[in-house]
């Protein structure tokens, strides 16, 4: 790697190091030299300058100047003789060094600079038989997760619980175990008593199509017997070998502890799976793996970075590595876009996540922390969800009921959201592959779930909408109409501040009573609400700044015969919301789509004016 006399110099003398620690920082190129530099090969300045034109165009500003300059940041005080001050020791730096940022000035006409601004940031890290570990925190970790460093410290974070929240650290360590799991010690199917308990591991993975190795009812004799290893595909393998690392004797894997075949086994450990999930001491994401011939423990890609020489004495020159910071959501592994991982995902109270580019411990309150250094910093991107969503103080968390309700409507629909613009390889998964999280929270919550909606919270739910145009129904029935699980495509929720439709009842039967939360058979919502038929809209629909009409399906259009527009209520205290529905017998309905009215922007059209018209009629009517 080439680096200009000014990215090698930066570090490599006193004169220059005790220049980071100015207010200054250690002065670097402008904006013209920065370009030559890259000419001649720079690879740091090259770095610098593909971030550079993400903010800046020159072109636009033929007339912009500016300075670059290096700051750095300390993570701790180093305490030695000299109290930790830096005063008796001949070296600029008092502080372990843990990164770098790059700050931009912008300069005025006069040359005056304003206040710089970061563009990009370096985690500061050195191998540790480096004579610069004295004054660099960061040592780059093992790119095995096999390695014995990787293998010790994910066992003692479990064995610490690291990262738990309070009600976990209260938790007794051994819960009931699920009706069959994997003795890992044994290497066998393992079917549990009533009372049985222990602690076991989840794996979380991706079939990535049909399974060679299943448990069926002609094998799950011989299974509970012994389990050819090597005939597991790769991801199970690696699964049992990190269970047997952590300490932990049993494994649960959906495709060998459910009977496959058996519709009603399926039926019964689906509607278990949030306590499966939840129960369990550690969930193993195989994230990086595509499909479960992939495996998860190979090494990991090493990080590209910036190796420069650093002054740690007179005679010593040692090495510091500048590692590109990158500040992102959830890993984007194939395992991340699966729809049956989100509840994976939410419910376990600790994964260990193997990710394409890190070892990473996820805490149920969206806590993460990289196993080995990284410059990576990970979030979780349901910002929307509380962290103690599944704590079973939850709800006397709030001061109010009306505070509570209001929690449980952002909560579910950014649920519903992510849930849905994840894929899914089996349509008529849609309701189970979310059941284990609707059973969890029906417990906590004290409401009725039914067909992905709240019976405390329909009137508001009803107001979902497809949001990609990808806009189907299965050709099986699974859900109502008025239940976003009728279609196949993903949706978010529109905001009704104000509900004007009460619900009356509502009626949902199972495909199969042994999985009450999954697809229904059939399902009705009475309600009273307003409706006004289309025919007699005063308005043009056809206006883009008058109304908006969604439909559910590409197929539907407007029958002014048949179709009414029912009032949901309002959002931001003009816009009308509510449900396209078509009249198929007397006073039964299905719904079509959503609309909304911006009422406020047509003279003469407020709330009042179209929806106390003679036209609108509130009716009790029944929702198929």
């Amino acid at each position: 790697m080439t680096t200009c006399t000014l990215c090698s110099s930066m570090f490599s003398s006193i004169e220059n190091l005790a220049m980071l620690l100015t207010e200054q920082g250690y002065s670097y190129h402008n904006l013209h030299s920065l370009k030559a530099s890259v000419l001649h090969g720079c690879a740091l300045c090259s770095y610098i300058q593909q971030e550079f034109g993400l903010l800046y165009d020159e072109d636009e500003n033929p007339g912009f100047s500016c300075r670059v300059q290096f700051d750095y940041w300390a993570d701790s005080e180093d305490e030695e003789e000299d109290g930790g001050d830096g005063a008796n020791r001949p070296h600029p730096f008092h502080r372990l060094v843990n990164g770098f940022q790059v700050l931009v000035y912008e300069m005025s006409p006069s040359g005056d600079g304003s206040s710089g601004s970061s563009l990009v940031s370096f985690l500061a890290a050195c191998p540790s038989e480096d004579a610069a570990t004295r004054y660099v925190t960061n040592r780059p970790g093992p790119l095995d997760p096999r390695s014995i460093e990787n293998e010790t410290k994910i066992k003692a974070w479990l064995q610490e619980g690291i990262g738990d929240e309070a009600q976990w650290a209260r938790a007794k360590p051994n819960l009931s175990l699920p009706t069959r799991v994997i003795d890992v010690e044994q290497l066998c199917v393992h079917v549990s008593s009533p009372e049985e308990t222990g602690e076991y591991a989840c794996l979380s993975y991706c079939w990535g199509g049909p399974q060679e190795f299943l448990t069926t009812r002609a094998n799950l004799e011989s299974n509970k017997k012994a389990l050819p290893f090597q005939s597991l595909p790769p991801t199970l393998q690696d699964a049992i070998h990190v269970t047997r690392t952590l300490g932990l004797r049993y494994l649960w894997i959906d495709a060998l502890c459910i009977i496959q075949d058996s519709a009603a086994d399926k039926a019964v450990e689906i509607n278990k799976m949030g306590s499966i999930y939840q129960n369990a001491s550690v969930t193993i994401a195989a994230a990086r793996a595509a499909k479960v011939s992939d495996g998860f423990l190979h090494p990991r890609p090493a990080d590209e970075g910036f190796t420069l020489p650093f002054y740690v004495n007179p005679e010593t020159t040692g090495h510091i590595t500048l590692l590109p910071m990158e500040e992102a959501f959830e890993p984007a592994d194939p395992l991340g876009a699966r729809a049956w991982v989100l509840q994976e995902t939410l419910l376990s109270r600790r994964q260990l996540v193997y990710s394409e580019r890190d070892l990473i411990w996820r805490t149920q309150g969206n806590q993460y922390q990289t196993v080995v250094t990284s410059p990576r910093t990970y979030a979780s991107v349901m910002e929307d969800i509380p962290m103690n969503l599944f704590s079973p103080t939850h709800r006397s968390e709030f001061p109010s009921a009306r505070e509570f309700t209001a929690s449980c409507i952002t909560s579910w629909s950014a649920i519903v959201t992510d849930f849905t613009h994840r894929g899914i390889t089996v349509a008529d998964d849609r309701l189970p592959a979310i059941s284990g999280v609707a059973a969890v929270l029906q417990r906590s919550w004290k409401d009725r779930y039914v067909v992905g909606m709240w019976e405390s919270t329909l009137a508001m739910h009803l107001a979902w909408r497809s949001t990609d145009g990808s806009l189907a129904r299965p050709p099986q029935y699974r859900a109502p109409s008025w239940s976003w699980a009728a279609v196949d495509a993903p949706v978010k929720f529109m905001e009704v501040e104000s509900s004007h439709v009460q619900i009356l009842s509502c009626e949902v039967e199972p495909q199969s009573p042994l999985a009450p939360l999954g697809s229904a058979k059939n399902g009705q919502l009475l309600v009273r609400a307003k409706l006004i038929a289309t025919a007699d809209m005063p308005l043009s629909f056809q206006h883009k700044y008058e109304w908006k009409l969604l439909f559910d399906t590409k197929s539907e259009s407007l029958d002014p015969g048949l179709t009414y527009f029912m009032l949901i209520g309002f959002q931001f205290g003009y816009r009308a919301i509510g449900l396209i529905i078509r009249e198929i017998a007397d006073e039964v309905f299905e719904r079509k789509g959503l609309f909304y009215h911006r009422d406020d922007s047509v003279p003469g059209a407020s709330n009042s004016d179209i929806w106390t018209r003679p036209q609108v009629v509130t009716k009790d009517i029944k929702i198929l």
